[in-house]
């Protein structure tokens, strides 16, 4: 998938929105800003050096502002990749430089940039200039929005400092994280709102559609409809970058127009993708050798499967319950740990295991809250359905068992090697997209509370489960849904909700848990009270968009 994250989104923010930074350059360096007063003054200072006919003096100036004005007197093309020099020598050599009314001047933008450029008003109606709108202020927004977001610790989070050349070259999940979920969740709260301009949507749903592709072609499942959708996508951001920017287009574009085929022939591209062969060419450059390189590969091959061989009897074995083993084990998994975030870790495991087993400690359970406790029950004894337990404070005229009103609390559960904790303990990992029950609606909260629940069923049989209490983000009044903007983008899996928890909790059984959720803090003028944008992080399930429907959103 380097032809999407290495390939397609990093082409898009570097070369068409030109974005400086990830250890390269675009000729601009680390210009200083400039306020409108200040653009002024460089403007006339170019007039006067044309005046002059002074190559100094041009030489002195940016290349932002020659440019401007060599686009403004249509000697050179919009966007034109022309070095300064050339730029002098085509304005000296102008043989209208010397007559003051046929030099047209640019106009000072409204804000203050560190790029210069001619403002919309001296464009034309089709320029493409015009949809050029990833500005320094712009991508401020999206540092600052790379600092405030909430995401959970799986997720390997983008520089903070995005766009300048120290940070180096941006590794293929970090522009996928960018691209899929920051970036998605700033721009749409700028350029998706009632008041934005028609160029600023258009860039927006060119972009949502790149955003869209990457994402749908990488989760972990894939089906025909899945497949479709990303094509269509894919063929309609290709088709907005020539009709939108007129972008020369590249070899990654045309092999991106090609993957259906082999999304549909292959399933997931976890399943074939290259990021395990470089993962392990990383591993074997790292290893100590004795340069005897004809006995290499056996020992590369023996030693490979030694350790598969051993994490998986380890993994799968039925280890005694003691205390000897439980430490044992404990000290196994510090020793051999494993990779806990990015893409190796997220796409070589599911969220989802059949095998976990949970261990009840009955020296500290304590006694559960009575609302969580009559939730339980509720959970337990759905209505419809033949009781098996009643409350321990109820008639029980059939003399059934009583659901045990203890608990035993922790901080973190486990679900396959994915980690959830309550929001004291570590608040990254606590923020959570779930069902309601019927698995037909998402909902998103914050975990408050972890317990284990045991209870004794038929035969002397032990179910021990786990269970987690939820504040539960208030939903969107009807009205103020309409002004989400992050609803138009249904496959986003992104939703506003007020930044305020329902009265009370829920318990939420572990099962009912879709995935993780990344959360925002965001204002719009449209809506009076404050909201967080939440990102359903959901790449292991067949997606909640096909199979059961996503929250309120809209199908398209």
């Amino acid at each position: 998938m380097h032809n999407l994250f290495l390939g397609v989104l990093r082409h898009h923010c570097m070369e068409v929105w030109g974005i400086a930074g990830v250890g390269e350059t675009d000729g601009t360096g680390n210009a200083k800003p400039h306020t409108p007063s200040e653009q002024q003054v460089q403007i006339e200072r170019v007039l006067l050096g044309l005046k002059q006919d002074s190559p100094a003096a041009l030489d002195r100036m940016r290349r932002d502002y020659l440019l401007a004005y060599a686009e403004l007197n249509d000697l050179v093309e919009r966007r034109s990749k022309a070095t300064k020099k050339v730029l002098i020598d085509t304005l000296l050599k102008w043989p209208m430089k010397d007559h003051d009314a046929e030099i047209r001047k640019p106009l000072p933008l409204q804000e203050t940039t560190a790029r210069f450029h001619l403002p919309e008003e001296q464009l034309d109606e089709d320029d493409v200039f015009r949809f050029h709108l990833f500005s320094s202020d712009v991508l401020k927004a999206v540092r600052h929005d790379i600092s405030a977001t909430t995401v959970p610790t799986w997720i390997e989070k983008p520089p903070a400092n995005f766009g300048e050349a120290s940070h180096g070259k941006l590794k293929a999940d970090q522009w996928r994280t960018l691209c899929t979920i920051y970036m998605p969740l700033t721009l749409i709260r700028l350029w998706g709102h009632a008041g934005a301009s028609d160029a600023e949507r258009t860039v927006l749903e060119n972009f949502i559609q790149l955003a869209t592709a990457a994402d749908l072609a990488t989760r972990r499942s894939m089906f025909p409809e899945r497949a479709e959708i990303f094509d269509k996508n894919m063929e309609a951001y290709v088709q907005g970058l020539r009709s939108i920017y007129k972008h020369t287009l590249v070899p990654n574009h045309h092999i991106a127009l090609h993957l259906k085929p082999f999304l549909l022939a292959f399933g997931p591209v976890h399943g074939w993708w290259a990021f395990p062969f470089e993962r392990f060419n990383g591993l074997l450059q790292r290893l100590n050798t004795n340069y005897k390189s004809a006995e290499m590969p056996m020992t590369y091959m023996r030693y490979f499967f030694f350790g598969v061989n051993l994490r998986w009897i380890v993994g799968t074995f039925n280890w005694p319950d003691a205390d000897v083993f439980k430490d044992w084990l404990a000290a196994f998994k510090a020793a051999f740990k494993d990779v806990t975030r990015g893409i190796r870790f997220t796409e070589v495991f599911a969220s989802t295991s059949t095998s976990d087993k949970y261990t009840y400690n009955e020296r500290r359970h304590t006694t559960l809250n009575p609302s969580v406790y009559d939730q339980l029950l509720h959970l337990v004894c759905p209505p419809g359905h033949r009781p098996q337990f009643v409350s321990t404070t109820a008639p029980n005229p059939k003399k059934l068992p009583r659901l045990p009103e203890e608990g035993h609390f922790l901080t973190s559960v486990s679900r396959g090697t994915v980690k959830f904790t309550t929001h004291k303990s570590g608040g990254r990992d606590c923020y959570i997209s779930f069902t309601d029950g019927t698995g037909t609606t998402a909902l998103s909260g914050r975990i408050e509370q972890i317990f284990y629940h045991r209870r004794t069923v038929k035969r002397a049989t032990q179910i021990v489960e786990p269970f987690l209490v939820v504040s539960e983000y208030a939903q969107l009044s009807t009205e103020d849904a309409t002004r989400d903007p992050y609803r138009s983008f249904p496959y986003l899996q992104s939703q506003l909700y007020y930044a305020d928890f329902k009265p009370g909790t829920r318990l939420v059984p572990l099962r009912d848990v879709v995935s993780h959720a990344t959360v925002l803090p965001v204002s719009l003028e449209s809506i009076d009270r404050a909201c967080v944008a939440v990102k359903v992080l959901d790449r292991v399930r067949a997606g909640l968009e096909f199979r059961r429907g996503y929250s309120t959103l809209p199908q398209s």
